[in-house]
């Protein structure tokens, strides 16, 4: 790490300090499991790589904290997730009422996509099918914690 701006000065082309490859893979799996949008993890690894890992060596080098606290700021950002009833999943039937949204949990359901019509704010006893789309809002850590929820049968 300490020798990077020595090799690119002697001449190499790009210099891949193996700390910094793996902070940045870890991240990227961190941002993936709060639902952080594909693109959007692509463009903050490009972000850190760019400059030869420069963003990452000046806080290194000048022990800034800030990192954690941007990070968490970023997981209360509000984005909007797209999440499937798949046949047998548990959820069709269910009532709009019994999703581990709402009530608290930090995200508000927008609308149900279903064939091809939305039905935006669904009452709270509109019934899911299999095949329903659900517009989900809220910050990336409830987000993650709902469609977590959603993952499992209904009353697990």
């Amino acid at each position: 790490m300490a020798d990077v701006d020595d090799l690119i000065a002697l001449g190499a082309n790009a210099v891949i300090p193996e700390e910094f490859e793996t902070s940045v893979e870890i991240f990227s799996r961190v941002l993936s499991e709060y639902h952080v949008p594909d693109h959007v993890i692509r463009q903050q690894e490009a972000i850190i790589r760019s400059g030869t890992y420069r963003i990452l060596r000046e806080r290194v080098t000048s022990g800034s904290g800030d990192v954690l606290s941007e990070f968490e700021e970023f997981l209360r950002r509000k984005v909007i997730e797209i999440y499937y009833v798949a046949p047998g999943s548990g959820w069709a039937g269910r009532t709009v009422e019994e999703l581990p949204v709402g009530n608290g949990a930090g995200i508000v359901l927008l609308s149900i996509l279903r064939e091809d019509r939305a039905i935006v704010q669904p009452a709270p006893s509109e019934r899911l099918s299999a095949g329903d789309k659900l517009v989900l809002f809220g910050g990336h850590a409830p987000l993650a914690s709902a469609l977590a929820a959603l993952s499992r049968p209904p009353g697990r």
